[in-house]
C-alpha cells in the first residue's frame, strides 16, 4: 500500500496568523474601540470596555501597553466625561497620571501620539469641576509644571476661585438622563458600509428585541471578530445573556453571565437586575450590594438598591444612609441619587422625600426604570401624607406610560384593593398579563389580586378553582417559583377559601429542594395548615414545631386546634399504641420465621428497652423547652411514627427517644445521669444475654435449612 504523506506540522504562533490574515476580521479589543471612537460612538465605548474588561476588580483597568492604545485609554475616559459619568472618569484620568511615564514637557516628546502630562491633568481638572469638587480641581492646577501654558492656566484658577465664591443656590438639574438606544437596524440592512463590526450594543439590542429573526449563530459569529479567546467568550457569554433576557429566561441569563471570565461592575449589576425580575429580591440585593462595596464610584442599578434596602430598613438602614451619601457626594445631579436620597428620608420627613422625588421625575426620561423608581418614591410619599387619591391618579399615568413595569402595576392594584375597587384591580393586572405572557411576576401579581378580591368579595367559587389552577400552572412552568407559591397559598389558606388543592401539593412537595432557607417556616407552616384540614394531626403537629424552630409564630390556640382535631379523628389509635408500649408480644424475642430473625439484633433490644424508666418521659419535656401547649392524649409512639421515619412502634427504642427528646429538652442529660449507673449496667446485661439467646436461634436456624435444602436434593436425585 501507498504510504500516507503526513501534513507539514505548523507551529501554534503561525496558525493563528494565517487563521487572522484568511479571515480579515479578529481584531483586538482597543482596535474595536479606535474604530467606535472614529465614528463618536461613546455609548458603545463603554459597553465594550466594561464587557470585555479582564480584570476582576474594578479598581485596576485592563491596561493598555503601546503609545497608540494608551491614547485609546485617553479616549475611553473622554467617552465617560461627555456621557456625564464624571466619577468614572476621574478614575481613569487618576490611573493614567498614576501608572503611565509621560513628559511633561513638549521637547521631551517622542512620538506624535505621545501626549504631555499637563493634558491629562487639565482634563481631570474639568472633570472634578463638573462633580463640584473645587478643592480637588484646584489641587489638580498646582500639580501642573508646565510652563507654556500659562494663560489656561491663569483661566482656570479663575474659574475655581470664582465657583467657590459664589453663594449657594438651589441645585437644579443640568441633564436630563436618556436611555441608551443603539442602531440595530444595521444587522438587518444588506448595506455594508452601514455595518459596524464593532458596535457590542447595537448586537445586544438585536438580540434581546428581535428574537425570533436572529440567526441560531448569530453570536458566536459576532464573537469571531475578536482576537483573543477571553474576549471572544465573554462577547458571546453576553450576547446569549441578552437573548435569554429577551425571551424572559432571566434564570438562563444569569448562567449565562455566570459563565464569564470575569464579575466586574456591570456584570454584576446586570446579574442583579435579572434576580430582582425572577422575583429573588434578597439574592439581587446581596449582588447589588457587593458591586457598591467593590465599586463605590459605580451609579447604574444603585436605585434598585436603595429600593431594596427600604423594604427592609430596620435592617439596612446604615447601609441605605451610606448609599445616599456617597451618591450625593459622587453623582449629585443623576435620578438614582435622588431616588436613594429620598428613600432615606422617606420616613423622617415625607416633604423632603416629595421634593426628592420630584428631582428625580425631572433627571429621569419617561419610561424608563429610574422614572418608574421616581413614580413609586412619589406615591408612597403621597400615602403617607394622606393623599391616597393623588397616588392613584400618579400610579395611572406611569402605568399608561410604561405598559410592562410590573412594580407600578403591583403599587396601584394593591391601593385599589385597600379602596375596595376591586373590578378595577382585576382589569388592571390582567390587562398587564395580557401585554406579559412570559412575565412570572404578572402571573403572581395576578394570583395575589384575584385571592384578595375574592377573600373580600365573596364572588363566585368557580374562580376560586382558577386560582389553583394559575398556582399550578405557574409551579410546572417555573419550578424555581415554588417559594412565590407557597406565600400565595398561605395566603390562600388565611383568606377561609376551602378548595381541594391535593395536587398543588404534591408540586410544592415535589420541588421542595428549590425552597429557599428563608421560607422553610413557611413551607412548614403551610404543611401544618394542609395536614390539619386533611385530618392529619400528627404530621400537622409536626410541621408546627418545625415552623416555630424556623421563627414562625405559632400560637396556642393553633396548638388547641390540633388537640381537638386528634380527640375527634385520632382517639382509636391511643389504644393500640398503648396496649404496644404496655405489652410487649412474645414474638419479639423468639419467632419461628427466620426472615424475622435475621434482623433480631436491632429488634430484640427494643423489648428490653421498652420497660425501662426512660420510656416514661413523654411530651411535657417539649412544652417546657418550647413554651407551647402540647396535646395531652399524643402519645411519643403515635407523634414519632407519623414523622416518616419508616419503621413500626415495636422497633422503637428508649435509646431513639432520648435522642428526639434530647433537642428540645437541654435537662435531659441531667435527668438520666441521677438515675445512677445500675440501670445502665442491668440494660446492658440484658442486651447481651439477648443477642446471645438471638445468635444461636439464628445458628439453629441457618443449620435446620440447610438439611431441608440436602434432603430436596436427594430425593429429586432418586
Amino acid at each position: 500500500m501507498p504510504r500516507r504523506k503526513s501534513k507539514p506540522r505548523v507551529s501554534p504562533a503561525a496558525f493563528f496568523r494565517v487563521t487572522k490574515r484568511n479571515t480579515g476580521q479578529a481584531e483586538t479589543v482597543w482596535e474595536h474601540l479606535r474604530n467606535l471612537m472614529s465614528r463618536e460612538l461613546h455609548e458603545e465605548v463603554i459597553l465594550m470596555y466594561e464587557v470585555t474588561n479582564l480584570c476582576d476588580a474594578d479598581s485596576h483597568f485592563n491596561l493598555p501597553t503601546t503609545f497608540e492604545d494608551t491614547e485609546t485609554f485617553f479616549e475611553i475616559g473622554r467617552a465617560y466625561f461627555l456621557t456625564h459619568r464624571y466619577a468614572l472618569c476621574d478614575h481613569i484620568y487618576k490611573t493614567m497620571i498614576e501608572t503611565f511615564p509621560m513628559p511633561k514637557f513638549p521637547e521631551e516628546q517622542t512620538t506624535e501620539s505621545d501626549f504631555c502630562e499637563h493634558t491629562v491633568k487639565y482634563a481631570r481638572h474639568e472633570c472634578l469641576m463638573k462633580m463640584k469638587k473645587l478643592y480637588d480641581a484646584y489641587a489638580c492646577l498646582t500639580t501642573i509644571e508646565n510652563p507654556t501654558v500659562p494663560l489656561k492656566l491663569k483661566a482656570a484658577y479663575l474659574s475655581v476661585v470664582n465657583a467657590s465664591a459664589k453663594k449657594p443656590r438651589e441645585r437644579k438639574t443640568v441633564y436630563k438622563w436618556k436611555p441608551v438606544k443603539f442602531d440595530e437596524n444595521q444587522f438587518r440592512s444588506n448595506n455594508p458600509s452601514k455595518n459596524c463590526n464593532s458596535s457590542l450594543g447595537a448586537a445586544s439590542q438585536f438580540v434581546r428585541n428581535q428574537k425570533s429573526e436572529v440567526p441560531r449563530d448569530f453570536c458566536e459569529k459576532f464573537a469571531q471578530k475578536f482576537a483573543g479567546n477571553s474576549e471572544r467568550h465573554n462577547v458571546e457569554m453576553w450576547l446569549k445573556a441578552q437573548q435569554a433576557a429577551g425571551k424572559r429566561d432571566f434564570s438562563r441569563a444569569i448562567l449565562y453571565l455566570k459563565r464569564m471570565t470575569h464579575a466586574n461592575s456591570r456584570v454584576q449589576s446586570e446579574m442583579g437586575k435579572f434576580y430582582f425580575k425572577l422575583g429573588r429580591k434578597d439574592q439581587a440585593r446581596r449582588v447589588l450590594q457587593a458591586v457598591f462595596e467593590r465599586n463605590v464610584r459605580w451609579v447604574e442599578g444603585m436605585d434598585l438598591l436603595a429600593f431594596l434596602l427600604w423594604e427592609d430598613e430596620n435592617k439596612f438602614g446604615n447601609q441605605l444612609e451610606h448609599l445616599s451619601r456617597n451618591l450625593l457626594d459622587l453623582w449629585p445631579d443623576r435620578a438614582e441619587t435622588f431616588i436613594a436620597a429620598g428613600y432615606m428620608t422617606i420616613n423622617l420627613d415625607w416633604y423632603t422625600a416629595y421634593e426628592h422625588s420630584a428631582r428625580a421625575l425631572g433627571a429621569a426620561e419617561v419610561a424608563t426604570e429610574q422614572n418608574a423608581r421616581a413614580i413609586l418614591l412619589r406615591a408612597q410619599c403621597l400615602i403617607k401624607m394622606k393623599r391616597a387619591n393623588d397616588a392613584m391618579r400618579q400610579l395611572q399615568e406611569g402605568v399608561s406610560r410604561d405598559k410592562n413595569n410590573v412594580e407600578l402595576f403591583r403599587e396601584l392594584c394593591l391601593l385599589m384593593l385597600e379602596h375596595d375597587d376591586h373590578r378595577e384591580a382585576k382589569n388592571q393586572v390582567t390587562n398587564l398579563v395580557l401585554n406579559n405572557p412570559n412575565d412570572l411576576n404578572a402571573k403572581i401579581l395576578k394570583v395575589h389580586v384575584f385571592i384578595s378580591a375574592n377573600s373580600r368579595t365573596r364572588e363566585t367559587h368557580n374562580t376560586n378553582t382558577d386560582i389553583i389552577g394559575m398556582m399550578e400552572e405557574i409551579l410546572q412552568e417555573y419550578p424555581h417559583s415554588v417559594g412565590d407559591v407557597i406565600e400565595l397559598l398561605d395566603e390562600y389558606y388565611k383568606s377561609n377559601l376551602t378548595e381541594p388543592c391535593k395536587n398543588l401539593m404534591e408540586l410544592i412537595e415535589k420541588h421542595k429542594k428549590r425552597i429557599l432557607h428563608d421560607k422553610m417556616r413557611l413551607y412548614h407552616n403551610l404543611q401544618a395548615e394542609y395536614n390539619l384540614r386533611c385530618q392529619k394531626p400528627t404530621k400537622s403537629y409536626k410541621h408546627a414545631i418545625a415552623a416555630q424552630i424556623l421563627g414562625e409564630d405559632v400560637n396556642g390556640a393553633y396548638m388547641s386546634r390540633i388537640e381537638q382535631e386528634y380527640r375527634n379523628n385520632c382517639q382509636h389509635l391511643l389504644d393500640e399504641q398503648f396496649s404496644i408500649c404496655s405489652t410487649p408480644p412474645s414474638s419479639a424475642i423468639s419467632s419461628p420465621n427466620p426472615k424475622s430473625s435475621r434482623k433480631r439484633g436491632k429488634s430484640s433490644t427494643s423489648s428490653c428497652f421498652e420497660n425501662t424508666p426512660s420510656c416514661s418521659y413523654n411530651l411535657r419535656s417539649r412544652q417546657s423547652s418550647i413554651g407551647t401547649p402540647v396535646p395531652p392524649n399524643l402519645s411519643n409512639e403515635s407523634i414519632d411514627r407519623d414523622l416518616d421515619l419508616n419503621f413500626s412502634m415495636t422497633t422503637l427504642t428508649a435509646n431513639n427517644l432520648r435522642n428526639d427528646f434530647q433537642i428540645f429538652s437541654p435537662d435531659l442529660e441531667e435527668r438520666q445521669s441521677s438515675s445512677g449507673e445500675e440501670e445502665m449496667m442491668e440494660t446492658e446485661e440484658n442486651h447481651r444475654v439477648v443477642h446471645e439467646e438471638d445468635q444461636e436461634n439464628y445458628d439453629d436456624e441457618e443449620s435446620e435449612e440447610e438439611f431441608e435444602v440436602e434432603g430436596e436434593e436427594s430425593e429429586e436425585d432418586e
